[in-house]
């Protein structure tokens, strides 16, 4: 790799599966994008759980995978985020795929 850290996108990772690979994806040092399309506090937590478990690069994104629209504005959204230089310590936090909503850390 290189030195550099894998950014994951993971669909559905607010439970279940999802949820199961982005605990697993955390502990191999990747960075994650976790996608939710409702649950946004369970999204958030789990982002919560990984960070308290130091991981350096987390940030929530709702989009409806079905809708072809929000899929594309989500990938738009990951590429300006992952393109941002990140400070020492700082978080990534919610975001919807439009990047309207929710706050940054």
């Amino acid at each position: 790799m290189g030195g550099r850290v894998p950014l994951t996108l993971i669909t559905g990772a607010s439970r279940g599966i999802g949820a199961a690979t982005a605990r697993l994806l955390a502990t191999q040092g990747h960075d994650l994008v976790l996608n939710y399309a409702r649950d946004r506090a369970t999204a958030e937590a789990l982002a919560d759980e990984l960070r308290a478990d130091g991981q350096r690069r987390i940030w929530c994104i709702q989009a409806d995978v079905a809708d072809e629209a929000q899929v594309l504005a989500m990938f738009a959204r990951i590429d300006a985020e992952a393109a941002a230089p990140q400070r020492p310590g700082q978080q990534r936090r919610h975001r919807g795929a439009g990047g309207a909503s929710g706050d940054h850390g």
